[in-house]
């Protein structure tokens, strides 16, 4: 039995069994599923890292307010995609001491009214653009603006003046604080180009991942929905079937219809505009949008909208 076991777990580190079949094999073998565990995380081990491949990931507790704005972030949800893609000036380790990010050193004088922040070298957005103190400073005057709603504004009001000089910002203080550069560790504070001024929700940020795309409803039609594909592994097969639920206060975006299009709904409540037309649509509503008209949908009340789409997609060429 063990090495029935070991050769098993060895495939599944190799790719070449599922986690599932396995510890179902071990379970007909009467091996404890802790046990069996342990087996495959040796044998992940002993087969070494390997470069490449997707690791899918998603959280529970999305709501459709959610956005790329730091500012704005409230909830788990941004709270943690923003450790994804966002970087700090400082951070917190999991022991609560202070780690230096984008700052690569803090002082302060000593009445602790001013603080320097020398800027570490060589950190690049994800647009290629090198980050600068000028960001730091202009992230900083950002969140201190009233308009911008910031989660950190309470903090910021502390700030007197914000000021970038070379490779340094300066921060005086309307009064002393020798906790200042923890208060820096806000997550709210992720550092953009010129400080989120432009577009604070573009996703631009210097963290660890790049915001690939971000779909918040189908044609920024907001809110979250999820789609769900079928037999779109089918060789040669240009119809598209899909069924899409739209969460409360989600929708599709008004937009131009390239080819015929088909919804039908299966449950919940929305407001279809077609061609500038609203249209309350409930279950058994069923619509065809022709080649040149526009429209969209939104979802209404507390139920998930849920829908199927049909249609076909352009020939290859």
């Amino acid at each position: 039995m063990s090495n029935e076991l070991e050769y098993l777990s060895r495939r599944v580190a190799s790719g070449k069994l599922s986690r599932r079949d396995f510890l179902g094999r071990a379970a007909a073998l009467g091996v404890t599923a802790p046990f069996a565990n342990m087996l495959l995380s040796s044998a992940a081990r002993a087969e070494g890292p390997v470069k490449g491949g997707t690791l899918k990931a998603g959280l529970v507790g999305g709501e459709s307010t959610n956005s790329l704005d730091p500012a704005l972030m409230m909830t788990q949800v941004p709270f943690a995609f923003g450790k994804c893609w966002g970087e700090m000036i400082v951070e917190l380790s999991p022991e609560g001491k202070l780690e230096n990010r984008i700052a690569e050193e803090i002082g302060s004088s000593d009445d602790a009214k001013v603080w320097t922040l020398k800027i570490r070298d060589g950190v690049e957005f994800h647009n290629g653009k090198t980050v600068t103190a000028e960001d730091v400073a202009a992230t900083l005057e950002r969140h201190s603006d009233e308009k911008s709603k910031s989660g950190a504004l309470g903090y910021m009001k502390g700030i007197e003046t914000i000021k970038a000089s070379g490779k340094e910002v300066v921060l005086t203080l309307k009064e002393a604080n020798a906790d200042l550069p923890y208060l820096l560790s806000d997550y709210h504070l992720i550092v953009q180009p010129n400080g989120g001024k432009d577009k604070p929700d573009a996703g631009i940020g210097a963290g660890p991942y790049k915001i690939a795309t971000n779909e918040p409803g189908t044609h920024n039609g907001g809110g979250q929905t999820v789609g769900y594909s079928f037999f779109k592994k089918v060789p040669n097969l240009r119809l598209i079937f899909r069924k899409r639920a739209l969460k409360p206060g989600s929708g599709i975006g008004y937009h131009e219809q390239k080819e015929d299009e088909i919804y039908y709904v299966l449950s919940g409540r929305g407001v279809m505009t077609l061609d500038g037309k609203p249209v309350e649509v409930g279950p058994g509503t069923a619509i065809l949008t022709r080649p040149g008209s526009s429209h969209g949908l939104k979802q209404t009340g507390a139920e998930d909208l849920v829908i199927m789409i049909n249609y076909e997609a352009p020939a290859a060429r």
